[in-house]
């Protein structure tokens, strides 16, 4: 038996009548003594999506929350919605999934293209073309470096909504604002995913485009649009706007496009009764940093994406740590531009800044990249994390850029004022760095040093508690060592190798292999330094490994390893 089927049986008595296909009207359950028959209900044909208002008294909501107010027990969960979130064959295919032909979306201009060695869909913007890659692999979108985001289909949407009647809606995606204007719901956009708040250039555009009237927030149906929504409402309120955030009523990751696929022409009336998400739970998300998951919900989470496998976790924190002058920075900087390839980086440049000019050229150089085909920038100089006034200019800063990695080398020159054995500031340090994960939905790659064992991280042990991936960086000889000492829910990386390559006046950190050196194999160059040492007039009595280390440019952990070798 369906949610509706359960709903419907009470509802007989009080007259229930269908209109046509999907449209119900009785007297009100929830006013008693209603005779006014001003009660009506929009079912889709599932039986487990849909919506009531109360003409009389304004009231509105899902079919679920209908059910809940009748006091009846729940019968069967909604069908889970078909992810979107996949690979596609082509244009049709997408289009398919999103419950229109593909030329609807030919219609709004988008097009079939291979970019860099994938398939795509190419969306015309204001702000330039956004690919949309149909083979299931990340990133899903990209946007040309420094975009701007941009309305899209806003003018189209408020020719509509003055045709018809209909408050305008502002929803998450292209796609959704394509699928809506179709089934002739006044919807758009703005690119890049929701945001929060809107910024001044396109509010001064929709005051031109649409000046008063009410705006209906129709995030999709996640943590974030739950969060993201209401606040948007709150902003458009206060610029005297009649704004409302929606809550859709559909499985994790509805979005507009499924309320069209299950209601199609009737969506506009579904949209204007969906119940406001309640703004008690919109001041609790502002304040807290932790969230209440059903078990379903739990089950419905994505699986772990990767910028860089099994190293660097979409929305993770991770720390390369190793020691001073073992190539930590130049290891970091090739993380940082092979994903700036495909997706914004930021990258703080805290110590020796000036030298990241070279750095950056040299790297350019090697890889045969122009700097255009990068989408990366540098902070010049270091932030102060513990300062909630500098943390909070820098977040809002990175706004522009849209970041999907921020790096930040190095902590000890970011924790500027704390101290790194305490539990205390390490905690306010990390606790600062997911604020920058949580306000740009990034990864955050800290750079650190060892301590004195010049094996394990330095300061306190709550850096290791919150990374979700730790990686040292040790050198051996001519190579450098990088493996993983924590994971948190995947299988650790295998060992992987660098070697430094000069390059113009500065080196670039490539792909190495570990080679097992045999007696017959010549001596590496720092065995020939140490054996030099070794042979010097001086130390005909004995010379340390803390001598060596003093006399080389090494570290002792180099000095070490070497002299075992040896």
């Amino acid at each position: 038996m369906s949610t509706w089927d359960n709903v419907k049986g009470t509802l007989e008595s009080f007259g229930l009548k269908e209109l046509k296909p999907g449209k119900w009207r009785c007297n009100s359950p929830l006013r008693p003594g209603s005779n006014s028959m001003a009660f009506e209900l929009t079912i889709s044909p599932d039986g487990e999506h849909g919506a009531y208002h109360d003409f009389v008294s304004g009231d509105s909501g899902s079919l679920y929350a209908l059910r809940d107010a009748l006091g009846l027990e729940r019968t069967i969960s909604a069908p889970p919605l078909q992810t979107t979130k996949r690979s596609y064959a082509g244009l049709d295919d997408y289009a398919r999934a999103h419950g229109v032909t593909a030329g609807v979306f030919e219609s709004a201009g988008w097009a079939e293209t291979i970019r860099d060695n994938r398939p795509a869909l190419v969306i015309p913007t204001a702000s330039g073309e956004r690919l949309r890659f149909l083979d299931g692999e990340q990133p899903r979108y990209k946007s040309p470096f420094n975009y701007r985001s941009t309305w899209y289909g806003l003018r189209r949407a408020a020719d509509l909504s003055a045709k018809y009647k209909q408050p305008l809606v502002i929803c998450n995606g292209e796609a959704s604002t394509v699928v809506s204007q179709h089934n002739g719901l006044a919807a758009c956009c703005i690119t890049g995913g929701e945001k929060p708040t809107i910024p001044e250039y396109l509010i001064d555009e929709l005051r031109r485009i649409y000046p008063a009237g009410k705006l209906i927030v129709a995030y999709d149906c996640d943590q974030a649009g739950r969060e993201k929504g209401p606040k948007l409402a709150a902003q458009l309120k206060a610029l005297g706007y009649d704004a409302v955030a929606v809550d859709l009523g559909l499985d994790i990751g509805g979005d507009v496009a499924d309320l069209c696929a299950l209601y199609e022409t009737d969506v506009s009336e579904i949209m204007v009764a969906l119940p406001p998400i309640s703004e008690q739970a919109n001041d609790v998300d502002k304040s807290r940093r932790w969230n209440i998951l059903s078990l379903k919900e739990l089950r419905d989470l994505p699986d772990a994406q990767w910028l860089v496998d099994k190293m660097i976790a979409e929305h993770g924190l991770t720390a390369l740590y190793g020691g001073s002058g073992e190539g930590k920075s130049f290891v970091a900087l090739d993380l940082a531009m092979e994903t700036a390839k495909s997706k914004s980086v930021i990258y703080i440049a805290a110590e020796g800044e000036l030298g990241y000019r070279k750095r950056a050229a040299a790297w350019c150089a090697h890889h045969q990249v122009n700097d255009d085909q990068l989408q990366i920038a540098f902070c010049m100089g270091a932030v102060s994390l513990l300062d909630n006034a500098d943390k909070t200019d820098f977040v809002d800063a990175l706004r522009v850029y849209k970041p999907a990695l921020v790096i930040v080398d190095t902590v000890a020159q970011t924790m500027i004022g704390g101290d790194e054995n305490s539990t205390r500031d390490m905690g306010l340090y990390l606790a600062a760095c997911r604020d920058i994960m949580r306000a740009n939905g990034c990864a955050v790659l800290l750079i650190h040093h060892t301590g004195k064992s010049r094996v394990d991280e330095r300061g306190s042990s709550a850096l290791r508690a919150s990374c979700d991936v730790m990686i040292r960086l040790s050198a051996e000889d001519d190579v450098i060592r990088l493996e993983c000492s924590k994971t948190k829910d995947e299988s650790p990386f295998p060992a992987r190798y660098i070697r430094l390559l000069p390059v113009a006046d500065s080196v670039v950190a490539i792909a190495a292999e570990k080679v097992v050196q045999t007696a017959s194999d010549p001596l590496t160059e720092k065995q020939k330094s140490i054996l030099t040492i070794l042979n010097m007039p001086v130390n005909l009595l004995g010379v340390s490994s803390r001598d060596i280390e003093a006399l080389s440019s090494f570290s002792y952990g180099t000095v070490m390893r070497g002299l075992n070798r040896l």
